[in-house]
């Protein structure tokens, strides 16, 4: 699908929030050096291919607003024959034009001399505060330049702005386009989150699951997960952020799983908790319920006007009772909330933004209030329950509970009028799980 419209009325929306006399400069990203001559696959830079659509290195985006009007250049490098026999071709200065989304197009070794006549006059500059060291110094050059020219007549911006303040805003109100790609990272997700339970068997090791995850993104068109995938067995559940991923899966653990793909720069975020022989056990059912439960409840009251944090209040509320009445906590409900001893427990907020990035952009709180909900915004709920023998052998906890870790997460649309679940497709009742993992 062409998405060229699309990136035109980005930058024309851009461009509407921009105050006259001011420049917004963007560059592309670097390419990365894994380990001596190799490099990591390139991914663009999220607000940048958020603009452009474009995936080379070596870009410069400028917009310029004037009271005259406004224009938008880009800069980049032609292909030589030497890289076109190594990596192939660039789309170059004359492929770029004939895509017809900027004002003018030029060679990147016209960039300094271009600068300084489009910054000249300039008020204002916006730009990615703190994205590149090298980047920022680039921009203090032109304008330090632009300033030793001032006897000659020679104006300089003298403000310094963020650009991402307006770019994000945008990017947390995702466009039907944006939509569309953002359920098509989720449906792969949800297969591959299926076969990996139909997959799963005690002695299977933790990287080989995961390489069913990947198989599954690859195999539909997504050439990339997400986010490193989060494979822990057993104890391993407890530990948030655990992406070793190299232990063996044990008979009668769970195995959580938090793994999605991104396609086409969209991502998913997709957590599920599983039993690794197929059936959980009373202890393990009794805190998956609570936490199912607690991410139903969740979910079911999203909906414009809801502000974020009324989602980690409605989390707290059904599994903090849960906890009481499992025994697991003692005392006054609302003081454990107000004192927060569910932490040992559950230590993490319900979710975040969803989008080009996997922790997208946006603010949390307008006015220093928590944010309310608004259409086209996409977020995740995750609540989780974590019962590390490790944090906690020394405690009276039961220990039937020890090595029980489960985390739930799904995708979620704030619509006109509710919400849509876009990952729904991922098996998440017990019944299910172990319905397909019988089979």
């Amino acid at each position: 699908m062409d998405y060229t419209k699309h990136y035109i009325a980005r930058v024309q929306k851009l461009i509407d929030q921009l105050p006259t006399e001011s420049v917004l400069l963007l560059k592309s990203a670097e390419a990365k050096i894994r380990s001596n001559d190799t490099e990591y696959g390139y991914r663009q830079n999220s607000d940048f291919y958020y603009l452009t659509g474009l995936e080379e290195t070596d870009l410069f985006l400028v917009i310029k607003k004037t009271s005259a009007g406004a224009e938008s250049i880009l800069f980049c490098k032609d292909s030589d024959t030497m890289e076109i026999q190594w990596v192939g071709p660039r789309l170059g200065v004359e492929g770029m034009k004939q895509t017809k989304q900027f004002t003018d197009v030029f060679s990147l070794d016209a960039l300094t001399f271009k600068m300084l006549a489009l910054l000249q006059g300039a008020k204002q500059i916006y730009f990615d505060f703190g994205a590149s060291p090298s980047w920022h110094k680039q921009i203090m050059d032109w304008i330090n330049t632009l300033k030793s020219k001032n006897r000659k007549g020679a104006t300089s911006p003298d403000t310094l702005k963020d650009a991402r303040k307006i770019l994000h805003e945008m990017r947390l109100f995702k466009q039907p386009e944006e939509i569309v790609l953002l359920q098509k990272a989720a449906d792969i997700s949800c297969q591959a989150h299926i076969r990996a339970m139909q997959k799963t068997k005690p002695g299977m090791m933790e990287y080989a699951l995961e390489a069913e995850y990947i198989h599954e993104f690859y195999a539909q068109g997504a050439r990339s997960p997400a986010y490193t995938s989060i494979v822990g067995g057993g104890e391993n559940a407890c530990i948030l952020h655990y992406v070793n991923n190299n232990k063996k899966l044990v008979d009668k653990d769970l195995v959580l799983v938090d793994a999605a793909c991104e396609y086409q720069y969209y991502c998913a975020d997709i957590t599920r908790t599983f039993p690794v022989n197929g059936q959980f056990s009373a202890p393990q059912q009794a805190i998956y319920e609570l936490v199912l439960a607690a991410q139903v409840a969740a979910i079911n009251i999203i909906k414009p006007g809801v502000a974020f944090s009324d989602i980690q209040d409605k989390v707290l509320d059904i599994m903090v009772q849960g906890l009481l009445d499992l025994k697991i906590l003692q005392d006054d409900k609302q003081g454990i909330i107000q004192k927060n001893l569910y932490q040992p427990f559950y230590m993490h907020n319900s979710g975040h933004w969803l989008g080009i990035d996997v922790h997208d952009t946006g603010e949390y709180k307008v006015d220093n209030q928590s944010r309310k909900l608004a259409p086209g915004m996409v977020l995740t709920v995750e609540p989780g329950l974590y019962f590390s023998s490790l944090l906690l052998k020394n405690t009276h906890l039961d220990p039937k509970w020890l090595g029980i870790g489960i985390r739930i997460e799904d995708d979620i649309l704030v619509t006109e009028l509710g919400h849509k679940n876009l990952t729904e497709a991922a098996p998440k009742t017990i019944s299910d799980i172990q319905h397909l993992m019988s089979q």
